[in-house]
């Protein structure tokens, strides 16, 4: 009680909060989630979500504001760290040495890696959004591996899982060739 913002944080955040107060007595509307990175005093770096309400007296005039903030430095580290885990991860795939192919439950293709378009002669971009069976299995082939894509969604019944098989395929050609 009885502080301001600039004695919590730095002047530049401090004098933005001031404005916004401003602005929420003459507009009267709120400022919601407001999601800010800012420095406290001593130099730390954190995250903020805030929110700010107007007050109206009882003539329904806007009187001051009600500020809400969470620090959500926290959070913010975590979103970082599986964003830099989730780019580790998608530069392994783009540049292993194996076909890398990605389905959603439909068999439908969501992810391609360079060495699946040198494979299959298909671009990413025009392989994704396909389906599978239809984009490298061998049309005589079809109809057996939409059961075993069916059995390998079916918890307890992955029978490949985990488990390098040979399969046969068919490049943007119609070539046949084995693929494991």
């Amino acid at each position: 009680m009885g502080k301001k913002d600039s004695d919590f944080f730095e002047s530049e955040y401090a004098h933005k909060s001031y404005e916004d107060e401003q602005e929420i007595v003459r507009s009267g509307q709120p400022l919601l989630d407001r999601v800010e990175k800012l420095s406290k005093a001593g130099g730390r770096v954190c995250w903020m979500s805030t929110t700010r309400v107007p007050i109206f007296d009882k003539n329904g005039v806007v009187t001051g504001s009600r500020v809400f903030s969470r620090d959500i430095t926290s959070l913010k580290n975590v979103e970082e760290a599986l964003r830099e885990t989730s780019e580790h991860n998608r530069l392994i795939i783009e540049t292993a040495n194996d076909a890398f192919i990605e389905t959603d439950a439909d068999g439908i293709i969501t992810a391609w890696n360079r060495q699946a378009e040198l494979t299959f002669g298909w671009s990413s971009a025009e392989a994704a959004g396909r389906s599978l069976s239809e984009t490298i299995i061998p049309p005589a082939q079809r109809q057996d591996q939409a059961g075993g894509a069916q059995r390998f969604w079916t918890p307890g019944d992955g029978v490949v899982s985990n488990q390098r098989i040979e399969l046969e395929a068919v490049d943007r050609t119609a070539v046949n060739f084995p693929w494991s």
